[in-house]
């Protein structure tokens, strides 16, 4: 889901006007749209990978807010969230070096005690664009056989170095 999706090592795009902003992820060639006219999700709003985003400008800050996620995973290590997640992001372009920084907070009664955050930094690199996500599934039983088993029987999960954050 999205919660997942944007600490990821994969770059982005950000395309906007005055009534939409469209994010194009390189992870798995997700597209999100985020609402910047007022609108709300009907009762009959379906579920998603994305969800439903609307945003605001609190002065040069972005605030999205994102409803009707699907069921998936936060961390990809087991702490999953339930249809019931809320999620609300605040963007910022960061005055000393022109990062761009966000924060995520996130609630689900259902799964979490708490509530959840991140903070996310990315980079700008000019002349970078989001390639084709091209994900082959035999990769994962390549990197499980070259990375061993542990004593318990379990693959071992050793992380690659990511590419870095960039849009």
């Amino acid at each position: 889901s999205i919660v997942y999706a944007l600490q990821g090592p994969f770059p982005f795009e950000i395309h906007q006007t005055r009534e939409l902003i469209v994010i194009r992820y390189e992870y798995f060639d997700q597209v999100r749209l985020v609402f910047m006219d007022g609108r709300e999700a009907g009762e009959d709003y379906p579920l998603s990978k994305m969800g439903f985003s609307t945003g605001h400008w609190e002065g040069d800050e972005l605030v999205i807010e994102t409803s009707h996620i699907a069921p998936s995973t936060i961390t990809n290590n087991g702490l999953d969230h339930s249809e019931n997640l809320r999620m609300v992001e605040r963007y910022r372009i960061d005055p000393e070096d022109g990062r761009l920084v966000a924060t995520q907070w996130f609630s689900d009664p259902v799964m979490l005690e708490n509530n959840g955050v991140r903070w996310i930094e990315w980079e700008k690199r000019e002349g970078q664009h989001v390639y084709p996500y091209e994900c082959d599934p035999s990769f994962a039983l390549e990197y499980a056989a070259e990375c061993g088993r542990t004593q318990l029987g379990r693959e071992k999960v050793v992380p690659r170095r990511p590419r870095g954050h960039h849009l």
